[in-house]
């Protein structure tokens, strides 16, 4: 099969269109996730304007929390202090870092729109 043939046959709409779709459904998915922790982090932060940074702080903890309950569902508590647990929790790092850098953002604004600027 020669190389022109096999780059029509990979690029044909009929196997590009499923991808496109999932491709597509993912991003609105994420814009979506994101634009709600924001809003939901500028009314935390309009309701208790006082130090608006721990309002991601606590959005940090709770989905790392939340993955640790996930993957240690089946396991015994004793078992949770291993390697692979820290291996989980270290490469899931940065998907923390990425919905709480929206809670930070939108707990300053809404303290913003609550008080004025901040001190």
């Amino acid at each position: 099969m020669s190389p022109d043939i096999m780059a029509q046959s990979i690029m044909s709409p009929d196997i590009m269109a499923p991808i496109i779709i999932m491709a597509t459904l993912g991003l609105g998915f994420a814009i979506l996730s994101e634009a709600s922790l924001f809003f939901s982090g500028a009314l935390i932060g309009s309701l208790r304007p006082d130090r608006p940074w721990r309002w991601g702080l606590a959005a940090f903890l709770a989905i790392t929390l939340k993955d640790l309950s996930f993957y240690g569902r089946d396991m015994k508590v004793e078992n949770l202090a291993t390697s692979e647990t820290y291996v989980f929790l270290v490469s899931n790092l940065p998907v923390y870092v990425s919905y709480s850098i929206p809670v930070i953002a939108g707990a300053y604004v809404g303290a913003y729109l609550t008080r004025g600027p901040l001190r």
